[in-house]
């Protein structure tokens, strides 16, 4: 009896040590997988990757295409995920997301590579300026207008440069910290401030014209072609729609002020009319005989005309009530 008795106790105290052993191996292996380390991947999922509170967790918030992550845990929960017709394999793992914060990823749709747009569409986008189509059939079309600004207008002029975007509009010049992803989303990203906003979507490219597609709303733009510097990038969007508007506006005109009439001709090169985007208002304006105009109106052929000048004093342009027309004859 004391013999089958002690068996038993042996045998109590030798799984409770089993059980010790397991537990102690669990909390290396827990200890291991979350072995801090620091190791930079970009995301690949065209749509986006969605970063949570914990492996399998909350989700909080969604890392853009090409988002730069810094992934510094591993948690050794590995998942497989079906994405349309293929199985994704993969771990999750904390990334962060700011200097005091630290979310998980599926680290199956990250690579230690960006994700790049084909080198075809990318000859498309380049070396030349995209200006919108509805800016300049405007132009063509009315022949009457009425204290004419154009500020109706935004995106006339878009740059492509590497990853870089560089967008013109009369109410101001934007630069656009985004990428390009392969669904051809052009987006504005600041990881640490939580933004993310896309611009807008490319729904056709070729190497003359461009779609792009913002809110659903759909805009045509035609390629001024040019080479374009990484330096050039603010000193050349204007000159798209300067271009259109000088092709527009040559010819042979009549001049008359105060003074008479004299004859003035402007070649599409001339670059003498162009947007001004002062504090004190948009408008189109013209240089002639070193003074500057500002186009008021157009009746047909004849585009009437007030002299201004820039003022420090007044920041911006003073109107002289200077009046004067150009007429067009050839």
């Amino acid at each position: 009896m004391k013999k089958a008795l002690i068996v038993i106790l042996l045998a109590i105290l030798s799984c409770k040590t089993d059980k010790n052993n397991v537990a102690q191996k669990e909390i290396e292996t827990e200890i291991v997988s979350k072995k801090s380390i620091e190791e930079i991947k970009y995301v690949i999922a065209k749509s986006g990757l969605i970063y949570r509170d914990k492996a399998k967790g909350k989700p909080l918030g969604k890392f853009e295409l090409n988002s730069k992550l810094n992934v510094i845990e591993h948690t050794a929960i590995f998942q497989e995920i079906k994405d349309k017709d293929k199985i994704v394999k993969g771990e999750w793992v904390g990334v962060k997301l700011d200097k005091n914060r630290v979310v998980y990823v599926f680290d199956g749709f990250l690579s230690t590579t960006k994700q790049e747009y084909s080198n075809q569409i990318k000859k498309y986008l380049e070396n030349g300026i995209w200006v919108l189509k509805e800016f300049k059939n405007s132009l063509y079309k009315d022949n009457d207008w009425s204290d004419v600004t154009l500020s109706n207008y935004d995106f006339v002029n878009i740059i492509f440069k590497d990853e870089r975007i560089v967008i013109w509009s009369p109410y101001d010049t934007e630069e656009y910290s985004c990428s390009l992803n392969d669904k051809l989303i052009a987006y504005y990203y600041e990881p640490f401030d939580k933004r993310t906003d896309t611009i807008f979507e490319i729904s056709k490219i070729t190497a003359s014209s461009l779609t792009i597609k913002i809110k659903n709303k759909k805009y045509d733009y035609f390629k001024v072609s040019r080479e374009i510097t990484e330096n050039d990038l603010y000193n050349v969007v204007q000159e798209g729609s300067d271009n259109v508007l000088n092709e527009w506006f040559s010819g042979i005109y009549i001049f008359k002020d105060n003074d008479g009439k004299s004859e003035i001709k402007f070649n599409s090169d001339s670059k003498s009319i162009y947007m001004l985007y002062p504090f004190s208002g948009r408008f189109l304006a013209i240089d002639l005989g070193g003074y500057t105009y500002k186009i008021h109106r157009k009746e047909v052929n004849t585009y009437h005309l007030e002299r201004v000048y820039y003022s420090p004093d007044a920041d911006g342009y003073v109107f002289t009530e200077e009046k004067s027309t150009l007429t067009k004859v050839k």
